[in-house]
């Protein structure tokens, strides 16, 4: 009690998958969803250079007194 088996005395068991093995689980032959992921990576870089733009400028700026 309160001792776990070494890996070599360890029960395991091998699942296997039915036909030779080779076979594919998902291939988009059309493309479609590898389009969609390029744009969308474009996108969120797009604005991500944005984003960091608009920091840049903002500190580029200098300080800002009070309004008087």
């Amino acid at each position: 009690m309160g001792v776990a088996a070494t890996p070599e005395r360890a029960r395991t068991q091998v699942v296997r998958r039915p036909g030779d093995g080779r076979q594919q689980v998902f291939a988009d032959a059309s493309g479609r969803r590898r389009r969609r992921l390029a744009r969308v990576a474009y996108i969120v870089g797009i604005l991500a250079v944005v984003l960091i733009a608009v920091l840049w400028l903002s500190q580029y700026g200098g300080p800002v007194g009070p309004v008087r």
